[in-house]
């Protein structure tokens, strides 16, 4: 596995991932727009056997970092690699940051990753998702830990 910053030359991938993750996708101009002009932005891939399996988008903000956006592809989910990829990403960018992001309430899976991660809740916004769920909003207090890099 080989995890390694995204390029514009991956747009197609993450786009084609995008589609069969998300149910209101983001676009490939918004992906583009990331890739290209977002100043400090954090935007990562996982490859297995050279395939993009996963990605990860965060804005670093000051002292801390928001997630926007952890996606796995259909066939690799519930194997570990969102796992790897986040513990990856916090290990690698995270020392002594606080880390934030939002999550559909019945995201159940992605719950639980960033639970057993150290994730807490910390709020809620309400009708944040274009279908009107409600996002929770998590937080981790990532200060000097490491996170064992295991899948």
């Amino acid at each position: 596995m080989l995890i390694r910053q995204a390029t514009l030359a991956d747009l197609e991938t993450l786009s084609l991932i995008e589609e069969r993750v998300f149910n209101y996708p983001w676009t490939r101009d918004q992906l583009a727009y990331e890739l290209t002009f977002q100043p400090k932005v954090i935007s990562i891939v996982l490859e297995e056997q050279h395939r993009i399996i996963a990605y990860l988008f965060a804005h670093e903000l000051g002292a801390g970092f928001r997630i926007l956006n952890l996606a796995v592809d259909i066939p690799y989910q519930h194997r570990g690699y969102g796992k790897y990829l986040l513990r990856t990403f916090l290990n690698r960018y995270c020392d002594h940051k606080v880390v934030t992001l939002e999550v559909k309430r019945s995201n159940l899976p992605a719950l639980k990753l960033y639970h057993d991660l150290g994730f807490e809740e910390v709020g809620i916004r309400e009708n944040y998702y274009e279908d009107g769920e409600d996002a929770l909003v998590l937080r981790l207090d990532f200060q000097n830990q490491k996170i064992p890099q295991k899948r």
